[in-house]
């Protein structure tokens, strides 16, 4: 893939934050419709495109090719249904939020740990 390709997908991301924040409310949410409707559509499209060069290499492409044709058909699912695409979002966002949120305190938690254990490491290290 170009390079160009990736700074093209950052300015169109970065300007429509721009904008969703700038018009915030009244556009953000057909804004977060319209970025998931693209986001689908285009790795849909990216992924059946590599499916085809899987299938001229030889490789195996069907489930490739598949889930590409699922990701194109939930793009214009969602262009259908703004509401439950907006649901979805929220779904999807709530779900990271808690495994993010549990790693989180997972992490601190060991790291709390491990400051005890240094502490006690370096106090039985120290001369008396």
């Amino acid at each position: 893939m170009a390079w160009w390709v990736l700074l093209l997908g950052c300015l169109i991301s970065m300007g429509f934050a721009v904008t969703a924040i700038y018009y915030y409310p009244a556009l953000s949410l057909a804004f977060m419709t319209v970025w998931a409707v693209l986001s689908l559509a285009t790795s849909g499209a990216v992924v059946v495109y590599s499916s085809v060069q899987m299938k001229h290499a030889e490789i195996s492409w069907f489930w490739t090719c598949m889930w590409g044709v699922l990701s194109l058909l939930a793009s214009v699912v969602a262009l259908m249904n703004p509401p439950a695409t907006l649901a979805a979002i929220l779904e999807f966002l709530a779900i990271f939020s808690f495994f993010y949120g549990s790693a989180l305190l997972v992490t601190a938690w060991r790291i709390r740990a491990f400051a005890e254990h240094l502490a006690v490491a370096l106090n039985s290290a120290a001369p008396p």
